[in-house]
């Protein structure tokens, strides 16, 4: 798994021709997640497909709900401060098929979450300097949800899953799809546009 630290330094050169995915505008070349006046990403559907069974669930420690396809699997990991039960140090959760739904030749998918508490705050400066890494990604695109603000972009290399990193009260959700198929791309979008930020 790449660490937050492997996500630094650089600068990135945007894919001309992205792959489809969530509501955005590109630039060419050199590009920053949050574009200067007049260039703003464009806002995300925040309705779920039709015909297909989503549920609303809410992430307690990270103040956001999603609305999930029932048939998948959601797993809330909070990692609450050894020495003090009332902080969290970290959230995960996942959202994934069930092992046997895959099946012989089927993709196992699987959203991966975190955000830890335990870092220092970052300010939206260090945030933004996460896509300026030319060897660490394929492209990066700006994108913003229901006012929630960050960029999509797909790891280089071997492990190239799908990330999608959102600033949040200071902190860095980071969000991996694996496998890095477009049919596992295009269900965790479908979930994605459905992020809320609760108070």
């Amino acid at each position: 798994m790449t660490t937050m630290a492997e996500l630094s330094a650089g600068t990135v050169v945007v894919n001309e021709e992205p792959t489809p995915g969530l509501q955005v505008k590109s630039t060419t070349a050199q590009t920053s997640i949050f574009p200067s006046e007049g260039t703003e990403p464009a806002p995300s559907p925040t309705s779920v497909p039709a015909g297909q069974d989503f549920s609303t669930h809410v992430f307690d420690g990270l103040g956001i709900s999603l609305d999930v396809p029932g048939d998948l699997l959601v797993e809330k990991v909070p990692i609450v401060n050894p020495d003090d039960n009332s902080k969290l140090d970290a959230y995960t959760f996942y959202i994934q098929n069930y092992p046997d739904q895959a099946g012989p030749g089927g993709e196992y998918f699987q959203m991966y979450g975190m955000l830890q508490f335990d870092l220092a705050p970052v300010s939206l400066e260090e945030f933004t300097a996460l896509q300026d890494n030319p060897s660490g990604y394929k492209y990066v695109l700006p994108i913003d949800i229901n006012g929630l603000r960050g960029f999509e972009t797909q790891l280089a290399g071997e492990r190239n899953n799908f990330v999608y990193l959102f600033y949040l009260d200071g902190h860095t959700l980071r969000i991996a799809v694996s496998s890095p198929t477009m049919e596992n791309k295009d269900l965790a979008e479908k979930i994605l546009n459905t992020i809320q930020v609760i108070q």
